[in-house]
């Protein structure tokens, strides 16, 4: 089966990019195979095929599909209130956006625009994000929270 580009419409019957495959400009397009999963957060849309990941929304600032930089194969991507974090297939987990609640899982507390490695979290089977706090599972059995424990979601 081909691929199909994923084009962007500004709501106004204008979808750019849907009559030559590419995808509405950002990165010439970004390729949608068989394998294409989508994550959408309160103000953001990503998506993974082929092992790449693109996003739009207000945590790239991008209206149509744009490359994230990461460093290995892109397995899964979750978004939370305004962070994302995407695992790799060698089971690393790279997080970014807002992180003033620890939500960025790096004890930082700080922002951060590009995806960034969280620290002693390996083998990454799944994940999910919240408003502001994140959880993994991992190939071990292991879990792991971060973030935000305002209500116990973190289970400290």
């Amino acid at each position: 089966m081909g691929a199909l580009a994923l084009g962007c419409s500004d709501g106004k019957g204008d979808d750019s990019g849907s009559d030559d495959g590419g995808g509405g400009g950002g990165s010439g397009g970004f390729q949608v195979g068989d394998d294409l999963s989508v994550a959408t957060g309160d103000r953001d849309t990503c998506a993974v095929s082929g092992g790449n990941l693109a996003c739009w929304g207000a945590l790239n600032g991008a209206s149509v599909p744009t490359d994230v930089d990461i460093d290995g194969t892109v397995q899964a991507v979750a978004l939370g209130g305004q962070h994302g974090c995407a695992s790799t297939s060698e089971g690393d987990l790279l997080c970014w956006g807002t992180g003033d609640r620890g939500q960025l899982g790096d004890g930082a507390g700080e922002d951060h625009l590009d995806p960034t490695a969280v620290e002693g979290v390996d083998g990454v089977r799944a994940l999910g994000l919240g408003t502001a706090h994140g959880c993994v599972a991992t190939v071990t059995g292991d879990t792991r929270c971060w973030g935000d424990n305002g209500f116990g979601q973190v289970g400290d």
